[in-house]
């Protein structure tokens, strides 16, 4: 958690809460210029070192990985949690924000924890894990398969649990937040196509 001297735990500041949780991939805590600005507004900015990540290890990866999937966005709505309840923002004020499987992180705790943040920042999110893992001919997909859990094509198990989290099959008509989503024409790892289906 970083933030101006001047901010107190009273609940009433704007925080941004980062995240990315996959492919053990450390999310590092280095300095951003880009923050500089919410800092200077008495934002605050906490990072979430959720399971899928490595910095605990290749337990805390594989915990969050595959079948384990669901752990990471778990971990990152009880962040946003922990930093609620301990007076630093509420509900109102809170921004998550993730990029690339950071962005399913947060495509899939709005769905499965509505009213937790007031709004997120996606950027080039992989919103369609299932039909990604479901496409064989995209240039990524099999080797994929070991982060994701395997080919749900051929195992049951996968499939499901895949389709359960994946952010675009599990919109519903409840209160999301305030959302901007960015995309690339030049990402093979995830094409425009995913955010502006999304």
């Amino acid at each position: 958690i970083i933030h101006s001297k001047l901010v107190t735990q009273d609940s009433k500041n704007p925080l941004l809460l980062y995240g990315y949780g996959a492919y053990g991939t450390n999310l590092e805590v280095d300095f951003q210029a880009d923050i500089l600005s919410l800092l200077s507004r008495q934002w605050i900015v906490a990072y979430a070192h959720v399971r899928g990540g490595s910095e605990l290890g290749r337990r805390w990866y594989a915990d969050g990985k595959g079948l384990n999937k669901k752990n990471s966005f778990h971990d990152y709505a009880a962040c946003a949690e922990h930093l609620i309840e301990q007076r630093w923002t509420n509900s109102n004020l809170i921004c998550g924000h993730g990029m690339s499987a950071g962005g399913l992180m947060l495509g899939a705790v709005a769905n499965m924890y509505p009213g937790l943040f007031k709004a997120m920042v996606m950027k080039v999110p992989f919103t369609d894990p299932y039909s990604s893992m479901c496409d064989p001919t995209l240039p990524l997909t099999i080797h994929e398969y070991d982060e994701w859990g395997g080919n749900p094509l051929v195992d049951r198990k996968v499939h499901d649990y895949i389709f359960s989290y994946s952010p675009y099959q599990n919109i519903a008509e409840q209160a999301y937040p305030s959302i901007l989503i960015t995309g690339s024409t030049i990402d093979n790892r995830v094409p425009a196509s995913q955010p502006m289906k999304y």
